[in-house]
């Protein structure tokens, strides 16, 4: 839990099944998503997918029961990007922090 506003908050809206990739800020190590919908995530790529998959590749879906999602980015070495995308249209906010 960060006890100070993060550095960025930057809102997509996502059309049913088509994804979008956004390119992460400078000098981010942390992210926390949410959204009003459930939403697939793919970290690091564009690649997002509902499709099933069992050799590592799969996207991360993220309930909206969940609250949310936070994550560190620092440790996903080479990670500029993240892709999304939802089975209904949505709005995913992002909020970013520099540690």
């Amino acid at each position: 839990v960060f006890l100070r506003s993060p550095n960025y908050v930057n809102v997509t809206d996502l059309a049913a099944s088509s994804a979008v990739t956004i390119s992460l800020p400078a000098g981010v190590q942390a992210v926390e998503l949410k959204a009003n919908f459930d939403f697939y995530v793919k970290w690091g790529s564009t690649g997002v997918s509902t499709a099933a998959a069992v050799d590592g590749s799969a996207s991360e879906l993220i309930p909206v029961q969940t609250g949310g999602v936070l994550r560190s980015i620092g440790s996903t070495l080479g990670t500029t990007a993240i892709s999304f995308m939802s089975t209904a249209s949505c709005t995913v906010t992002q909020s970013w922090w520099t540690i």
